[in-house]
């Protein structure tokens, strides 16, 4: 067996470049399948987490007039609307599938609320119950909540989540300070924030209405006996109930609201459950018939990749026929023949069978985005897009590899460090991300400017010392990728030279004809100008490298209007952003290249015409230099 793996690496490193391609095709094959079993689970996911919303298995049951809430705020107190009352709380409460009601009165654009000269502005004030931080899932941070004696004897005291002491606060402590309540002065006694702080992909209005309950500027909980001080006696009450399970939502939520609408004598104002079972259904009905299409694209991607390790095989095996024959002269049976093909064959699939997953650090799903790729048998995880210095944490008790996208040196000695004394492990790889990469760049505008005069090689001398000493400590090889700017056979032997194990290149891989982007975006590398390569200002908060297209021009000029928030980024301010990255991308994508943000490499001007994969990897490997752009 041994002598047929000796055997096998001979044979695939006698013909590297047949053997590169062909794991080629299963690398492409295994990573269909895993980004589509990955995408599945993540949608999956997805859907129940839009089902359970806030976690807790809670119901919004809000007035309506005709097919819009009621808003007081406008349309004054409704006529025929009694309040609810104790004895029908109690009822509530005994609805089956109820575990906990509460009632509240709101607004949703809270006005006239300030501390000092800061204003509330983008917030929500609600008058709640006792029940309802228990029902909703809220826990205090600081301070203390709502007491019986509060409520009695209709005190000004209020509590604020923490989205909302940070709009009104600016990082000074909330606690027993002084806020102006449409002109009455409400004491600050707690701070809260929900157990489970998840928002949902937001596809429509509906879902925003639906799902985002606390707006970016927060919300403001003063006791609901304290409402009529600022607002109205008698205003519409709505319910919020919590659910004892998922599958229970959408019926204690419609038993509920029926119970309500009949004390209602209004024909237009109705009480309304959020269906929101009914629509995780159709999703999961939308997303089980896309699903089935993917698998199966997937295992054809997988079949050819197997096809073309037959076919590779088969023409092994017909140029080896003479030692084929040689063999079976000296003895050697049919069987003994055929496992040392079969082994080459499984040595060359191993091979083609690493899959490594990049995850962004900015992405708003970045655990759930790990966990699934530890759940479907990735090998390797490179992230980047910031520091992922929780990834060691989420990845615990698993064999996957990892690998941290650095920057500048001191991003490496944080990170390293940092995992180091609280998780006691080191990076399997680390790539090494320099000033000239493309898309976004872990530096400074100022500092990528600086750098493309005086070079790199510094720092990366640098980053490999820091890598070297956790070597030593660890008793281990951890291998250093270089990437960004790489473009000649000679920047790869710079690059080795330096110390590094190998680089990474990306622009000149997308004008090759196996590249699967739309053809109008290679053609915009290789119209490329080295002046339209350009330092922009992205959404995510970085600089970044792409090429300059009427798209980059407008939104120097004015912003874009964004009509779908995809959710996609922790820190994303839908209201001062530019443009929306994703949209910006996606369009990319489709080839849409004037309207679309075209990511780039410093050296994409020199790219000039099409090649093929074996072309490009024959020059790298010094075989031979086509003319390029000088």
């Amino acid at each position: 067996m041994l002598e047929n793996i000796r055997l096998s690496f001979q044979g695939i490193w006698s013909h590297k470049m047949r053997s590169f391609l062909t794991m080629l095709g299963i690398i492409i094959g295994i990573a269909a399948i895993i980004s589509i079993v990955s995408t599945i689970k993540g949608t999956n996911e997805q859907i129940k987490q839009n089902l359970v919303g806030s976690g807790n298995n809670t119901v919004e049951i809000k007035l309506y007039q005709n097919d819009w809430e009621y808003d007081a705020t406008y349309n004054g107190l409704p006529q025929g609307v009694p309040v609810i009352g104790s004895d029908t709380l109690d009822s509530l409460l005994e609805v089956e599938g109820v575990d906990s009601a509460s009632l509240y009165v709101a607004r949703n654009y809270a006005e006239g609320i300030y501390y000092n000269n800061t204003a509330f502005n983008g917030g929500k004030i609600y008058g709640i119950d006792h029940r309802y931080f228990s029902t909703c899932g809220y826990q205090m941070q600081k301070g203390r909540g709502f007491t019986d004696s509060d409520y009695k004897n209709f005190r000004k005291v209020a509590i604020l989540d923490s989205d909302a002491a940070k709009s009104l606060f600016s990082g000074t402590d909330p606690l027993n300070k002084t806020i102006e309540i449409k002109g009455e002065l409400f004491t600050v006694v707690g701070i809260c924030q929900k157990t489970n702080t998840f928002k949902p992909v937001i596809n429509s209005m509906e879902d925003y209405m639906n799902y985002m309950n606390a707006s970016s500027g927060g919300i403001l909980f003063i006791p609901n006996a304290s409402w009529p001080i600022i607002y109205n006696y008698d205003e519409p009450q709505n319910l919020i109930i919590r659910a004892k399970s998922t599958d229970e939502m959408s019926a204690a939520g419609r038993k509920c609201a029926d119970l309500l609408n009949t004390s209602v004598t209004s024909a237009d104002i109705k009480y309304k459950a959020s269906d929101l079972l009914e629509q995780a259904k159709n999703l999961q009905d939308l997303s089980a018939a896309t699903n089935q299409q993917l698998i199966w694209i997937a295992s054809i991607s997988l079949l050819v990749g197997g096809i073309g390790v037959m076919n590779i095989m088969l023409v092994s095996v017909t140029e080896r026929t003479r030692e084929i024959g040689l063999k079976k002269a000296i003895g050697a049976r049919k069987r003994r023949i055929l496992a040392q093909f079969l082994t080459e064959a499984a040595v060359l699939t191993s091979l083609g069978g690493i899959i490594g997953v990049n995850i962004m650090c900015a992405l708003t799903h970045y655990e759930e985005y790990v966990r699934c790729c530890i759940e479907n048998g990735a090998d390797l995880i490179i992230s980047g897009a910031g520091l992922p210095t929780d990834l060691p944490k989420y990845t615990a008790g698993s064999s996957i590899k990892l690998a941290p996208i650095v920057s500048p040196p001191r991003t490496a000695k944080v990170l390293l460090k940092l995992w180091d004394n609280h998780y006691h492990r080191v990076p399997d790889l680390v790539v090494i991300e320099g000033p000239a990469a493309g898309g976004h760049l872990g530096y400074s505008a100022e500092t990528v400017e600086e750098t493309a005069r005086r070079g790199y090689d510094d720092e990366i001398r640098e980053i490999l010392q820091i890598v070297h000493g956790y070597e030593e400590k660890y008793a281990c090889t951890i291998p250093v990728v270089f990437a960004g700017g790489v473009y000649t056979h000679e920047d790869i032997l710079h690059y080795l030279s330096l110390g590094c194990a190998g680089v990474q290149m990306a622009t000149r891989f997308v004008v090759t004809e196996e590249c699967d982007a739309d053809p109008r975006y290679k053609q915009a590398y290789l119209n490329a100008k080295k002046e339209d390569i350009t330092i922009m200002h992205s959404p995510v908060g970085m600089p970044g490298r792409a090429i300059r297209n009427p798209f980059l021009t407008e939104r120097e000029q004015e912003r874009e209007k964004i009509s779908h928030c995809y959710q996609c980024l922790k820190k994303c301010d839908k209201a001062s952003i530019p443009y929306c990255i994703t949209t910006a991308l996606t369009r990319a994508a489709d080839g849409d290249t004037d309207n679309a943000l075209l990511f780039c490499g410093e050296n994409a001007w020199r790219l000039d015409h099409m090649t093929t994969v074996p072309e490009l990897m024959a020059e790298l490997a010094g075989e031979y230099l086509p003319d390029s752009k000088k």
